[in-house]
């Protein structure tokens, strides 16, 4: 998942939001989108890759400019590949008759997406500190980020977990958590199912 945020405007605007397959080699790699917050219609991406002498990646390519497969746009991007802490990934899907929704976490980080139409709703987690934090969000809609957040060992720890609130006040948002999510756990909320089709730890 790829979320863009322009930050110099209140409040933040979204510049890119995408999600779906990746596959690489050293040289280059292909992105397959199957959501698009800004394109009912994506194309696939191909882009070149090479690496820096410090261990960063360095990707070049074309992108169609937003909403038009005509008018391409080159653009330059570096990467930089840091530790995983804690080594836990999550994925929740969102697949309604309205539209689509992914949330992915990877150790300290937690990024929600959700398309209904042209209503967009976004989200960005970080842990730092032990404690989770809503960093960016845009949109009305709820994203289930905290309970992809929520580890064991957090569970009771209201002090140092922001989102525990979500565990407190789960009866009047209308959903429930009786324990961390695993695969194929399902979570409900103002009628969207959201399913946990992956959660692994290394």
């Amino acid at each position: 998942m790829d979320l863009r945020f322009c930050r110099s405007s209140v409040p933040p605007r979204l510049v890119g939001g995408t999600s779906g397959n990746y596959i690489r080699t050293s040289t280059s790699g292909l992105r397959a989108f199957t959501i698009d917050a800004l394109d009912p219609h994506p194309l696939n991406h191909l882009h070149s890759l090479r690496r820096q002498e410090n261990g960063d990646v360095f990707e070049t390519g074309i992108l169609p400019g937003p909403g038009s497969g005509a008018d391409y746009l080159t653009y330059e991007a570096v990467w930089r590949v840091s530790p995983v802490a804690p080594s836990v990934a999550v994925v929740l899907l969102y697949r309604g008759t309205h539209g689509q929704g992914v949330v992915v976490r990877v150790g300290s980080w937690c990024q929600g997406l959700l398309v209904k139409g042209k209503q967009i709703t976004a989200e960005r987690w970080r842990k730092s500190d032990k404690r989770w934090e809503r960093v960016l969000k845009l949109g009305d809609a709820w994203l289930p980020c905290a309970v992809a957040c929520l580890d064991r060992d957090e569970a009771a720890d209201h002090e140092l977990w922001q989102g525990a609130r979500y565990w407190r006040e789960a009866t009047g948002l209308n959903f429930a958590i009786e324990k961390v999510v695993g695969s194929g756990d399902r979570v409900v909320a103002g009628g969207d199912e959201w399913e946990v089709v992956e959660r692994m730890q290394w």
